[in-house]
């Protein structure tokens, strides 16, 4: 599928898919003869964690320096839980609107 058909079916921007690329979170599977971004069904998993993730209140680079090695939507938990981000106050203490992340890990289940 191409930038703006996954960018519809996750309800982002295609701009947010540009970014997401260059941040390194959500690379393409492959390039048509065009030179067009190409994107797969496990894309649009990653694409739907990075989402997610955003709405909880992580930022990308949490997102990315945390969760980049889960692959299997199973593992986000467990890598959430282990991750650096668990021992900041501001995981402890609920995300900027002062919801707890805990709380709200369901989300991303």
């Amino acid at each position: 599928m191409t930038s703006g058909e996954i960018a519809k079916k996750a309800g982002v921007s295609q701009k947010a898919i540009r970014l997401y690329d260059e941040k390194g979170l959500l690379k393409p599977a492959g390039y048509s003869e065009g030179n067009y971004r190409l994107y797969d069904e496990v894309s649009l998993q990653v694409l739907e964690k990075i989402v997610a993730l955003k709405q909880i209140g992580f930022s990308l680079e949490e997102i990315r320096d945390n969760t980049i090695s889960c692959t299997a939507p199973s593992d986000i938990r467990k890598c959430l839980r282990q991750g650096p981000l668990r021992s900041t106050s501001r995981y402890r203490d609920g995300g900027s609107d002062g919801s707890s992340r805990e709380g709200n890990m369901s989300v991303v289940q």
